[in-house]
């Protein structure tokens, strides 16, 4: 009875430095996982961006970069898979974002080795949209659907879309 009473007791003292056990854990695992070569497998999306610090888009092949330029308009670059600028001339872009009763419509001209849009984002915080990529003339269209949120990122310095933190 002794035995497991003085066990308890440890536990109860040891108890508060649990939490700072399972982050050094969490710290040797990570310093582990960073310590071998990225190239082959992906880590999700999340925290990723394109060379000009917009949402990184890697269900499209080359990847693509969407990004709110700060007149509201929308910026789509395609990149390859080290972050390099790809001009793919012969690209083609549909986009309906906002309200589902009254959508905005977007289209898209081609400037120097991206795409800008024709009109602005709707008004809005939390922007649902719709972007359909046809990446070449003889390529499939893929259809990805995403919220465009600009709201500030409380933990880091970029709009909640292009987020770079894990929160």
């Amino acid at each position: 009875m002794k035995a497991k009473l003085v066990v308890s007791i440890i536990g109860l003292a040891l108890a508060p430095f649990a939490p700072f056990a399972i982050a050094d854990e969490k710290d040797d695992k990570k310093e582990k996982h960073d310590d071998h070569d990225h190239e082959g497998h992906d880590h999700g999306a999340h925290g990723k961006q394109g060379p000009n610090h917009g949402k990184l888009i890697t269900e499209v092949e080359p990847h693509l970069e969407f990004l709110v330029t700060k007149d509201g308009k929308v910026q789509l670059t395609f990149v390859d898979d080290h972050n390099k600028v790809v001009a793919i001339p012969e690209a083609g872009f549909s986009m309906v974002c906002g309200n589902r009763a009254k959508p905005t419509k977007m289209s898209f001209k081609k400037v120097g080795k991206g795409y800008i849009s024709k009109e602005k984002l709707p008004a809005g915080k939390n922007i649902p949209t719709v972007l359909s990529v046809k990446p070449g003339k003889d390529a499939k269209t893929k259809t990805v659907r995403f919220n465009v949120n600009l709201n500030d990122c409380p933990s880091c310095d970029y709009l909640e879309y292009a987020c770079t933190c894990e929160h």
